[in-house]
């Protein structure tokens, strides 16, 4: 689990810094940053999203929407966040806090999505070794830092989600090695991806996507892979 904890105390640690000293920085770079900081996040999708079979991407994504839909997950996500903001901020403290919600489910979608921390909590979790996950604790606590000078404290408390998603996976790593194939982690990551460069749409205003509601296409590889085992 020292891996998983350092990844979480990265973010909390660096993303707590950078809301604090993000007044510091002049409003004009804090601009410039904020527009270039979606590009960028829609460039790590792109690379992710082509991974993987495009058709169980594909398939898996529909099928998952239609699930995230009728369980209106984007609502009780951000319910969530919405709770926790109530908890701990209090009401017009803060301007930037005001997307507290967008901010908590957005990085908590961009640190948790993505084949890094999969693979790195299952190394963790079946021989100990945390090189991955320290290299991602790295990667997210620079981008943690970045995203809260602009976007406020719900980036801080995505820490908690990722502590919680990164620790699980690494509890279960011994359970979970052999359903996690090299195409099931594939086929992941491009769903990832898509979620990913979906996020760095909504942060420019593209269209307001309801990402957390494709959460559960996550599932539909394993669940491929298990047919396609039976089959064979």
């Amino acid at each position: 689990m020292i891996g998983v904890i350092a990844n979480a105390l990265a973010v909390l640690i660096l993303s707590f810094l950078g809301y604090r000293l993000g007044h510091k920085i002049p409003k004009t770079f804090q601009e410039t940053i904020l527009s270039f900081i979606p590009i960028s996040i829609s460039m790590i999708g792109i690379n992710a999203g082509l991974k993987g079979d495009t058709i169980v991407i594909i398939v898996s994504l529909v099928l998952g929407i239609i699930i995230g839909e009728a369980l209106d997950i984007e609502g009780a996500v951000n319910k969530l966040g919405i709770r926790i903001k109530k908890f701990f901020i209090k009401e017009g403290s803060d301007s930037k806090n005001a997307n507290f919600v967008d901010a908590f489910v957005t990085s908590t979608l961009l640190f948790c999505m993505g084949s890094m921390g999969i693979l790195g909590c299952l190394d963790a979790g079946i021989s100990g070794n945390y090189d991955i996950l320290f290299a991602k604790a790295s990667i997210d606590g620079i981008t943690s830092f970045i995203l809260a000078t602009t976007m406020g404290l719900g980036v801080v408390f995505s820490s908690l989600s990722l502590l919680v998603y990164q620790g699980t996976l690494t509890i279960l790593a011994g359970f979970l090695a052999p359903i996690f194939s090299e195409s099931v982690i594939a086929n992941i990551s491009g769903i990832g991806g898509i979620m990913i460069f979906a996020i760095g749409l909504k942060m420019l205003d593209v269209k307001d996507f309801k990402i957390a509601n494709t959460l559960p296409a996550l599932l539909f590889p394993l669940i491929y892979e298990f047919i396609i085992n039976l089959i064979r």
